[in-house]
């Protein structure tokens, strides 16, 4: 009897100490008590500082190759014309090489020691077997900001027609409730993000692509903590709407629709 009472009276206590870590965990969610520059979102570096570098397209590239430093100048405009006329179209392994380049010039911990958690390519209906007009990148490293384990966060967005690359950081994040995040290591997939639009073109978006006569642009997002992995986004251009939508595993090449 008194064994029936003991283990009754344990199910309970760690029944209470779940809900109420549960329960603490969607307050620290909701709110962000030690600081104004901690945000919740897992995916973006909005953050207390912001700031953009002029660069070359037609020198960039070689220059980080020969391992030139000072291919990066501090922006001194603001304007958000583009530089070109036309889009200049870069390859996945540019857009990083570019990326990690910009992170060094402007923090002075290098990329190597922090994680890449989100990526997005932006290519044009029209020429997107040539390659993407812009990018996106996103890292994350775990700190303690305070008591508490935190994300911090910084983003690198590269946009070649305008001569452009900008960045945002630093900014603390609350990890979500119910998944940490997961790093993404581009050089090691199977499906890289060009291969990712070939296999998605022969999976519906080719046809959606044809009905509105390319006028649409094609986003390509690659989530570390997204378990269906690439995800293909064609978006018309008039309507703004999502006219197609797929998903395609980096590593196994399966795919699943939205």
């Amino acid at each position: 009897m008194k064994h029936n009472l003991s283990r009754k009276r344990t199910i309970i206590i760690a029944t209470a100490l779940l809900l109420l870590c549960l329960v603490f965990g969607v307050i620290n969610t909701v709110f962000t008590p030690f600081s104004d520059f901690v945000y919740r979102s897992p995916h973006f570096a909005e953050g207390s500082s912001t700031g953009s570098y002029h660069i070359d397209p037609q020198t960039l590239l070689t220059s980080l190759t020969n391992g030139e430093t000072d291919a990066f100048f501090p922006a001194t405009t603001t304007s958000d014309a583009p530089t070109e006329q036309d889009p200049i179209l870069w390859q996945q392994s540019d857009y990083l090489m570019i990326a990690n380049a910009a992170f060094d010039v402007q923090w002075t911990d290098r990329h190597d020691g922090w994680y890449l958690s989100f990526v997005v390519f932006e290519a044009n209906c029209q020429n997107f077997s040539k390659g993407f007009y812009d990018a996106t990148f996103t890292y994350y490293k775990e700190v303690w900001h305070g008591m508490e384990l935190r994300y911090l966060g910084r983003q690198i967005d590269i946009l070649p027609q305008y001569h452009k690359t900008n960045w945002s950081g630093d900014a603390y994040y609350y990890p979500p409730l119910f998944y940490f995040e997961k790093s993404i290591d581009l050089n090691n997939l199977s499906i890289g993000a060009n291969h990712a639009i070939d296999m998605a073109e022969q999976n519906g978006g080719s046809a959606v692509r044809s009905q509105v006569k390319n006028q649409c642009s094609i986003w390509v997002i690659l989530n570390g903590s997204e378990k269906r992995g690439w995800n293909v986004i064609y978006e018309g251009e008039k309507d703004m709407l999502s006219a197609f939508e797929i998903y395609i595993d980096p590593y196994t090449g399966k795919i699943s629709q939205k």
